[in-house]
C-alpha cells in the first residue's frame, strides 16, 4: 500500500505549516487509502456503466481487516484541521460566513409560513453568534461558552433535520433544505472543532458533501473538493473534456452544439455530484468507532448523452 504521506502529498495536503506536528508525524508512519490502488485504479467503459446497476462494483462491495486506529487518527486530524482554520485563519473565518450569510437569503415572498421565517431568522442569528464566538473567544465565560454551544448544536441539528428523507427535496423560504443542512452541518463541525471533538468535527465536515454536493464544491469549500475528493474522479473530468473537445469540434450548428453542451454538463456534473457523495461516505465510515475497513467505491465514466 503507498504511504499516507505520498498519497497526500499527491493530493496536496501537505504543504508548508497546513498541517499540525501531531498530524505530520502520523502521516510519516502509517498508510491510509486516500488514493486510487494500483488494483483499483481502472477507468469503466461506457458499455461497463450501461451494463451496471450500482456505481459500486462487487469486488468494493467486500469490506477490508479491521481499521488501523493510527490510520483513522491521521484521517481525523486532516480534516479537522481543515475546520480548524476558521477559528484560527480570520480570513477564512470571513469568507466562509460570507459565502454561508449571503446565501441565507428569501427566494420567495409569498406563501412563507411563519416556521418558515423563523428558521431562516434563527440560523443567520446562529451563525452570527458562532462568529462574534470565536472572535471573542479567551473573553467569554466558561458557563456562558458551555450554554451557547449547547444551544447552537441543538439548533443546528434542528437545520440539519430539514433535510431528512421525508422531506428532501423541499424548501425553506425559497432556500433548498438541502443547502440549509449543509450550512448547517459545516457550522456544526466547527462548533465541534472548538470543543475538540475532532472526530465528530470530521463526520460533520463529510456530512456536508453528502447533503449538497455541488453546492459543496462548487461554492462552500471548493479548495477543500479539489485537495481530498477531485484525484477519485479525475477520469471523470478527463472524459468530460474529451467530450467537449468533440462536440466543438463536429460540424453540427451552433444550436446543436449548445444543446449537447448543456445536456453533457447535467451529465457531468450528476456523476461527479455522486461519485463527491460516494467518497463522503467512505470517508465517514472510516470516522465510525470499531468498524472495518470500507469498501474503496468505484465510480465508473458516464454515458456518452
Amino acid at each position: 500500500m503507498t504511504s499516507l504521506k505520498q498519497l497526500l502529498t499527491q493530493e496536496g495536503f501537505i504543504q508548508t505549516n497546513k498541517l499540525s506536528k501531531e498530524t505530520k508525524e502520523i502521516i510519516t508512519s502509517t498508510s491510509l487509502p486516500l488514493s486510487f490502488q494500483p488494483n483499483t485504479q481502472r477507468v469503466c467503459s461506457s458499455s461497463e456503466t450501461s451494463n451496471s446497476k450500482s456505481l459500486v462494483s462487487p469486488d468494493s462491495r467486500r469490506e477490508g481487516p479491521p481499521m488501523d486506529e493510527v490510520a483513522i487518527r491521521a484521517l481525523i486530524s486532516i480534516l479537522s484541521d481543515y475546520v480548524g482554520r476558521y477559528i484560527k485563519d480570520s480570513f477564512f473565518r470571513k469568507t466562509l460566513f460570507v459565502k454561508c450569510n449571503s446565501y441565507l437569503v428569501r427566494r420567495k415572498t409569498s406563501s412563507e409560513s411563519d416556521n418558515e421565517n423563523e428558521t431562516l431568522v434563527n440560523m443567520k442569528h446562529c451563525l452570527e453568534s458562532i462568529d462574534k464566538l470565536v472572535q471573542n473567544q479567551g473573553s467569554t465565560k466558561k458557563e456562558l461558552k458551555i450554554s451557547f454551544l449547547r444551544n447552537s448544536i441543538e439548533l443546528l441539528t434542528i437545520i440539519a433535520s430539514l433535510n431528512s428523507n421525508s422531506l428532501q427535496g423541499a424548501t425553506t423560504c425559497g432556500i433548498p433544505n438541502s443547502h440549509l443542512s449543509a450550512c448547517g452541518q459545516l457550522y456544526m463541525a466547527i462548533l465541534y472543532k472548538h470543543q475538540k471533538n475532532n472526530r465528530v468535527c470530521a463526520r460533520h465536515l463529510m456530512q456536508v458533501f453528502c447533503d449538497a454536493p455541488f453546492l459543496a464544491r462548487t461554492y462552500l469549500v471548493p479548495e477543500f473538493w479539489q485537495h481530498l475528493f477531485l484525484p477519485h474522479l479525475l477520469h471523470v473530468k478527463i472524459w468530460y473534456i474529451d467530450e467537449v473537445e468533440t462536440i466543438s469540434d463536429s460540424n453540427e450548428c451552433d444550436g446543436e452544439k449548445e444543446e449537447k453542451m448543456k445536456c453533457l454538463g447535467r451529465v457531468y456534473n450528476n456523476k461527479v455530484d455522486i461519485g463527491t457523495i460516494m467518497f463522503a461516505l467512505y470517508y465517514k465510515q472510516w470516522l465510525q468507532v470499531g468498524t472495518s475497513e470500507p469498501s474503496f467505491p468505484v465510480v465508473p465514466l458516464p454515458t456518452r448523452p
